[in-house]
């Protein structure tokens, strides 16, 4: 909490507010974003609204929705909610998705954006603590006061992924007793947490695997969406009929890769070679592969693609195209000195776009990145002193302000930190 938002005497409550609403309000707009790229392609499973919407209207405890990972749990969870939204426009809506992007798995983070949320949606008296303990409090407080002036929905998806070093404590936030109105809906995998959470004996709703006629389904919305040409009907059984495309994100994962080259002719070789991957990790290790391999992308090495990635994981709430391409300049990222722009619409089943700024759009494509290139400690910290130099340059400006601090923080620049923080010089009151 401190290291986000530190008081050094510097800054005054208000500055802080102000710090704390723009930040806030990003990261907002990076989960609809988020949001909205699951609502692109969805085919609908109808009992999975059902329970959600029976949960909602009862006055039952938080509801546990789990299954393995990318059996579409974020996707049913987007989709629902839009749904909801429409349906009832006047009820405080808020989905928080755990691990889009490095600031999305801090628990402050998470529940500082809870809290903002429920103060503006129903008027509540502003609290801004500056400590865990107090922050642990002021949620409560928020969840409480919320629901003597109304209702509210706060889904939080992938649990498993909040940076909590004890997993018995990973729901230590959240009182056993909540408010009637509020709803909260929480996603979480198999697993140790998935364990803990079960101990509080909350209702489950289990996702299943995709059918063959619902896989059938998603493959022709693809093509449809993407008005590809690329498979026959041969092509279609073959790919439902495989055991790993009951998993939604190895299907679109398989589907965005077949989609890229609009060509009949090559769909079977590019089929056998991706289907020969019997788990999403080993898919997403191909997919890899390809953009290293491309002499096109990459000129000599793989140093464009990776250099991509790396930095995109390294953000802490994404990158936009053209700070993307200043921090690149200078490198040789293809003999044709390939622009980001042409690799950017291939990608669309790896990154999201939204108002000029660029994320995963997979956790499962977050972990395999960080895995192959940022597994080593003094590698990762290379990526963010090269990014806390970059946004140093520019202090003056919004982004640099969410970014640079955070940046010397996960470099441990522990010096340049406190100076930047000491100094009321680097807070420009115009953007304030």
């Amino acid at each position: 909490m401190d290291d986000r938002f530190p008081t050094n005497g510097v800054e005054s409550q208000s500055t802080l507010k102000i710090r704390l609403e723009n930040l806030l309000g990003k990261e907002a707009m990076i989960h609809n974003a988020f949001s909205s790229s699951r609502t692109e392609l969805f085919v609908g499973r109808q009992r999975y609204f059902d329970r959600l919407d029976e949960h909602i209207h009862g006055d039952t405890p938080p509801l546990i929705v789990t299954g393995k990972p990318g059996m579409g749990k974020s996707a049913l969870l987007a989709n629902w909610r839009k749904r909801y939204i429409s349906l009832n426009p006047a009820n405080k809506t808020i989905i928080h998705f755990i691990g889009i992007s490095p600031r999305t798995s801090s628990l402050a983070s998470m529940q500082l954006r809870i809290i903002h949320e429920l103060t503006y949606g129903f008027n509540l008296p502003p609290d801004i603590p500056t400590n865990q303990n107090d922050l642990n409090v002021a949620f409560v407080n928020a969840l409480f006061m919320s629901a003597a002036k109304g209702k509210a929905v706060i889904i939080l998806d992938g649990i498993e992924r909040l940076e909590e070093r004890d997993p018995a404590q990973v729901l230590s936030w959240l009182p056993i007793e909540v408010p009637a109105n509020i709803r909260f809906i929480l996603s979480v995998s198999p697993g140790t947490v998935f364990d803990v959470v079960a101990k509080r004996n909350w209702p489950v709703l289990e996702v299943a695997p995709l059918e063959v006629v619902e896989r059938k389904q998603c493959i022709h919305a693809y093509l449809q969406n993407t008005h590809s040409t690329a498979l026959s009907e041969n092509h279609i059984n073959t790919i439902v009929h495989a055991v790993q495309t009951s998993n939604p994100l190895y299907l679109d994962i398989l589907m965005g890769e077949l989609c890229i080259d609009d060509a009949p002719s090559i769909a079977g070789q590019k089929i056998s070679r991706y289907l020969s991957a019997q788990n999403i990790e080993e898919l997403i290790l191909r997919v890899i592969e390809r953009y290293e391999l491309d002499d096109t992308l990459n000129g000599a090495d793989a140093s464009f693609f990776r250099n991509i990635m790396s930095l995109l994981l390294s953000a802490g709430n994404g990158l936009m195209e053209n700070e993307i391409n200043e921090l690149l300049r200078g490198e040789t990222p293809s003999p044709q000195n390939t622009p980001l722009k042409t690799l950017l619409p291939n990608m669309k089943h790896i990154l999201i776009q939204h108002s000029n700024l660029i994320l995963y759009k997979h956790n499962a494509f977050h972990d395999a990145i960080k895995s192959r290139y940022l597994s080593e400690e003094d590698e990762k910290r290379r990526f963010h002193l090269r990014l806390a130099d970059y946004f140093g340059k520019n202090y003056s400006s919004q982004r640099a302000i969410e970014e640079f601090p955070w940046q010397l923080t996960q470099a441990r620049s522990w010096n340049q930190l406190f100076g930047l923080l000491s100094d009321i010089s680097h807070v420009p009151e115009r953007n304030y």
